[in-house]
């Protein structure tokens, strides 16, 4: 599912696509033809696709972030909107619980909020657009 988030004080438009969506959108152009067949017929592993399927989903929804950005980066200069991901870190969720050991350093749901406020709310970064930012830094797309 994509959500998207209005924010009319600055008229900017945040998207950000769910786990299951990105990756199934995804599949069929990032892996060269092995895509949603693959895996509802349990061959997904066979075929070369991770067990656990979070990191190649953030990569795709990264990847379309930066497809969108590319795409709208005409009419984004002129009505001022940003497109950016937003990675917050580890969050400690009932979700993320039961795959790490360590949870002592990660964010709050709360904590992990405010990364993604501060995109909404303060001043565009030039800098940030169509970019993967975490606290307020781009990460570089490697």
């Amino acid at each position: 599912m994509i959500h998207a988030l209005w924010c009319p004080r600055w008229t900017r438009l945040a998207f950000t696509a769910g786990t299951s969506t990105a990756t199934t959108g995804a599949w069929p152009s990032l892996h060269h033809g092995v895509g949603l067949p693959g895996v509802q017929d349990g061959d997904d592993v066979a075929e070369g696709w991770p067990e656990w399927i979070n990191i190649p989903s953030k990569v795709g929804q990264v990847a379309a972030m930066r497809i969108l950005a590319r795409d709208q980066q005409e009419p984004a200069e002129q009505d001022g909107r940003l497109i950016a991901a937003v990675c917050p870190g580890l969050v400690d969720t009932e979700a993320s619980r039961p795959w790490f050991e360590d949870m002592s350093q990660a964010l709050s749901p709360d904590e992990a909020a405010a990364d993604v406020l501060a995109l909404a709310f303060d001043p565009i970064r030039e800098s940030f657009y169509g970019q993967l930012i975490q606290h307020s830094r781009v990460i570089p797309w490697t």
